[in-house]
């Protein structure tokens, strides 16, 4: 996860770092693109100043608060932070920064509140994401069939399960097809070493994994804090003895 706060942080960081006057005609989106009356009515000699001082701050508490997030409340938290703070701040800017642009549309004043809009429904939906995927996973055990509820989750009938086991460990993630993927929640289809193609349903880490094989489609990974696994193996044991 550092790497990738790193890797965040070095762009907000260069944006701040080497934007300046005499290049914004050529790297500042929006500007370039301006005609060159749009440009005479456009401050950019105080917009730069902003523009470098909000991405150098940006940039480096996005860092700290990253890390310190990640100490107190973990990876996942973290990784919900450097997602959100950024469009925040983002959302802000282009708000505070309108003193700018009031020249450019007189007459269409909702303009620059337009990438504003966008960026609030991006962090809507994000919450959102992150919200759904942080919710457990239920699994319920029928007579006929697996139920497991939530992001990714299906009914899997016991017929077309061709076994069931606990491992101590998950195979080695190659990459992610799709789906929600934080530092301790994998939720969706993964390529594994092994195994190809297989479905993780995983809420945390744990010491043992629940592993369903089953008889045609990809294998199914789950595994979650309120799992009890002498229970479930008893009960899984059971149903599929009689089906």
């Amino acid at each position: 996860m550092i790497f990738a706060y790193l890797i965040l942080t070095a762009l907000l960081l260069g944006i701040g770092l080497f934007i300046n006057d005499s290049n914004a005609a050529t790297l500042l989106s929006g500007y370039n693109s301006m005609s060159a009356e749009e440009k005479k009515a456009f401050n950019l000699k105080d917009y730069i100043p902003l523009l470098k001082k909000f991405h150098l701050i940006l940039g480096s508490s996005l860092f700290v608060f990253c890390l310190l997030t990640e100490y107190i409340w973990g990876s996942d938290s973290a990784m919900l932070v450097m997602v959100i703070y950024p469009l925040s701040a983002y959302i802000w800017f282009i708000f505070y920064s309108r003193q700018f642009q009031r020249d450019l549309y007189p007459k269409n004043k909702w303009v620059p509140h337009f990438a504003a809009a966008i960026l609030i429904l991006c962090l809507v939906f994000v919450c959102s994401l992150f919200y759904t995927g942080w919710q457990d996973n239920k699994i319920t055990i029928t007579e006929s069939e697996i139920r497991i509820d939530g992001m990714y989750g299906e009914n899997i009938p016991l017929s077309e399960i061709d076994s069931v086991q606990f491992v101590t460990a998950l195979p080695k993630i190659v990459f992610r097809s799709n789906g929600f993927a934080t530092g301790e929640i994998l939720k969706g289809y993964f390529k594994v070493s092994g195994y190809g193609k297989v479905k993780l349903i995983i809420n945390e880490k744990n010491a043992s994994y629940l592993c369903i094989k089953r008889k045609i489609r990809e294998r199914i990974y789950y595994a979650s804090p309120t799992m009890d696994e002498k229970t479930m193996v008893a009960e899984l044991e059971q149903k599929l003895s009689a089906k």
